[in-house]
C-alpha cells in the first residue's frame, strides 16, 4: 500500500496500528531526505524523529486531499 493509500485508511478509519503503517513507510522517505541535507547518520536520525513527530501532531487536520509524501517532503527541508 503506498503512503497516500495508508494515509487515506488512517483518515477513514483511525487507529494505532494505521498510523504507524503510514509511521513505518514515512521514516526511510524522511531519513532518505534528511541524510541528503545533513550527510551525518546521527543528525539525520534526529531529524527524522522530529519529522514523524510531526505527522502524529499533525494527522488528524491535514486536509483530506494531502499529497502526505509531498507533505513529508516539505516538513523534512
Amino acid at each position: 500500500m503506498s503512503l497516500n493509500e495508508l494515509f487515506d485508511s488512517y483518515r477513514n478509519n483511525p487507529c494505532e496500528r494505521l498510523l504507524t503503517e503510514v509511521l513505518k513507510e514515512s521514516q526511510s522517505l524522511i531519513y532518505g531526505i534528511a541524510f541528503n541535507i545533513v550527510k551525518h547518520n546521527q543528525d539525520a536520525e534526529d531529524l527524522t524523529q522530529d519529522v514523524l513527530i510531526k505527522i502524529i501532531k499533525n494527522i488528524n487536520i491535514l486536509p483530506k486531499n494531502t499529497n502526505l509524501p509531498g507533505w513529508v517532503n516539505r516538513t523534512a527541508l
